[in-house]
């Protein structure tokens, strides 16, 4: 079971980077330009995502839904943790790489790469689950997330919430809870539509990542903050959620999910973050794309102990 783990996330990792390369030669033909990305990016947050969060409620079931709560709860013990100590783990480097560092390993992937690997892993369970778990991935990347660049000791909790309820894929999760439990029925041209909307957001998220590194300067990819960065975020992070939920006979699926959630790369908004705050751009693009390589490597490794 574990080597077929192994095997399936390998699998779906190097599709994974062949649509990352075809953003990056979308980038490099013009097709993906500075000025459309984020038009793309929020075709992809605002629209195609939230669908397919919704879309994977259709079959949930009242055990399901006990699993996603737990995953709230899990979810929100290891931001918690992390955003506890990832100011102790980067103390030494300078002020326009350590907030970077610090944003970078609170707030990973999970949401825009690790909902669509779940969901081809574990299917409407994993999708349902993973969805769930992002309720406390949301709040931390819109509260304390944005409260390591900007710097401030205030945060407006009022306007935080409210940016929350407002998000989609939030808004898709309550929608999507109301028609699965309730079972309501949708013509079969919308269930054909979300259905194929939601098969597109992967490779779409792939290839609008590829084109956000695509002007790294790949002489200089190694640095020491760098890997420091992979090894904390791709192995020592998620290898601690993994021993824990072992150590505490958590459900398989919901120990395969959480890891995986866990052990996602940079997310995509640390560059585009790090240019808003005139921090180290070059640096926040290359730590995005060393990791998410090298994600390729550890987490279909992950999936043999899962």
């Amino acid at each position: 079971m574990a080597l077929s783990n192994f095997l399936q996330m390998l699998d779906i990792q190097l599709t994974l980077v062949l649509f990352l390369f075809i953003g990056i030669l979308c980038y490099q033909f013009k097709i993906i330009t500075d000025e459309s990305r984020p038009s793309f990016m929020k075709l992809l947050l605002n629209i195609f995502l939230p669908i397919m969060v919704f879309n994977s409620f259709s079959k949930i079931t009242i055990e399901l839904l006990q699993l996603s709560l737990i995953a709230v709860v899990v979810g929100t013990i290891i931001y918690i943790i992390i955003a506890v100590i990832s100011p102790l783990l980067y103390k030494k480097y300078n002020s326009d790489k350590r907030p970077i560092l610090e944003y970078a390993t609170l707030v990973n992937n999970a949401g825009f790469a690790g909902l669509p690997l779940v969901t081809s892993i574990f299917g409407d369970a994993g999708a349902i689950i993973g969805s769930v778990y992002l309720v406390p991935h949301r709040i931390f990347t819109w509260t304390v997330g944005l409260q390591i660049y900007e710097r401030s000791s205030e945060t407006n909790i009022k306007d935080a919430f409210i940016k929350l309820m407002k998000n989609p894929s939030i808004i898709a999760v309550v929608l999507g809870l109301v028609r699965g439990l309730l079972s309501i029925p949708l013509p079969d041209f919308m269930d054909r539509g979300f259905a194929s909307i939601a098969s597109a957001v992967q490779p779409m998220a792939m290839i609008v990542i590829g084109s956000v590194i695509a002007k790294v300067d790949y002489k200089s990819l190694i640095e020491p903050g760098i890997i420091k960065y992979c090894v904390i975020r791709l192995i020592v992070i998620p290898l601690i959620v993994l021993g824990v939920m072992k150590l505490l006979q958590m459900d398989p699926v919901l120990t395969g999910v959480v890891t995986i959630m866990a052990g996602m790369p940079a997310g995509t908004p640390t560059p585009i973050l790090a240019a808003q705050y005139d921090l180290n751009v070059p640096f926040a693009a290359k730590l995005t794309f060393v990791s998410i390589m090298l994600s390729v490597i550890t987490s279909p490794i992950l999936m043999l102990f899962v």
